[in-house]
């Protein structure tokens, strides 16, 4: 299981090892959850942002991303630079307190890691809880 700090930077790479770009972001399904895709920083003199559906992911664990080529990733316009309809990881919310981190599975958000505030941390720790929960 990979984190969403961890997932932030990660390599996209080809089957042959060559990077293509780094994770910048996650689309994920408001309600469920599951993972639509990625928002990859795709290297170059003008920085330029794709799209990587997360069914064309090969694997994923904190050594990179792997998918088949560069034709996984298909150019973001503006528009859809700006769709609403997704969930990105940093607009993940809950009342149950400040969200730390997103738990992935390969294709879904499994849970949330929150913090109710510095002494509290440190009193009885982290919580973790399920997604369906958020």
């Amino acid at each position: 299981m990979i984190s969403g700090k961890q997932l932030h930077g990660l390599k996209v790479l080809d089957k042959n090892g060559i990077v293509l770009g780094v994770v910048q972001d996650l689309l994920a399904d408001k309600q469920s959850g599951i993972i639509k895709g990625f928002i990859i920083n795709l290297p170059g003199f003008i920085s330029t942002l794709a799209f990587l559906s997360g069914q064309d992911v090969l694997s994923m664990d904190l050594s990179g991303m792997i998918v088949a080529d560069k034709s996984c990733l298909k150019r973001m316009s503006k528009a859809k630079q700006q769709d609403r309809s997704s969930l990105r990881m940093g607009e993940i919310e809950t009342a149950k307190g400040y969200i730390t981190d997103i738990l992935l599975e390969p294709d879904r958000i499994s849970a949330v890691e929150i913090s109710q505030g510095v002494l509290n941390d440190i009193r009885v720790g982290r919580q973790t809880i399920p997604w369906d929960e958020v």
